[in-house]
């Protein structure tokens, strides 16, 4: 607040309606077109391709995207695809909460809870916006992933601290 002025923020919170915020529509739109190929999806990148067909009269604006991560990738792959990566997400997830509850070394434990914090943030910030679509978002949220893995498998130079 003190580099941008919370001001600022807080003018354009007030500002905003449910009124005039599509994003609500494109969600539900986007729900039809995945229920049309639910368990395949209409491939990866179509959504901007194949939403149009979808949405209704009250959606005047173009979306490349559906400003909701899950929906998105429900529509572009389908039950299969949407589990298989969300799969991944969990997995990561539950071995960075294990390392948490595991491990014993202060580098790893911060490790697991930094990959922890930035899963459920990522999580969370997938519900209304598209983040993953951008490549370097997508690319860091991987590392992110990856850092809970490491926090429970990588040895540490304090093995003997790890065993006790």
């Amino acid at each position: 607040g003190a580099w941008f002025g919370i001001d600022k923020v807080a003018e354009r919170i007030e500002q905003t309606s449910m009124a005039r915020e599509d994003r609500v529509d494109v969600t539900r739109y986007g729900l039809a077109m995945w229920r049309d190929y639910a368990l395949t999806g209409a491939g990866g990148g179509s959504f901007y391709a194949g939403f149009p067909q979808y949405r209704g009269p009250e959606v005047m604006s173009l979306y490349y995207h559906a400003h909701n991560d899950y929906i998105q990738f429900l529509a572009e792959y389908g039950a299969i695809g949407a589990t298989l990566l969300g799969g991944l997400v969990l997995a990561s997830l539950a071995a960075a909460l294990l390392a948490l509850h595991r491990r014993r070394d202060p580098l790893m434990r911060g490790m697991a809870f930094s990959a922890t914090m930035g899963i459920v943030a990522m999580l969370i910030h997938s519900s209304v916006e598209f983040n993953l679509q951008i490549p370097a978002t997508a690319a860091t949220f991987m590392v992110i992933l990856a850092l809970g893995w490491i926090a429970l498998g990588l040895e540490s130079g304090n093995s003997e601290r790890e065993k006790r």
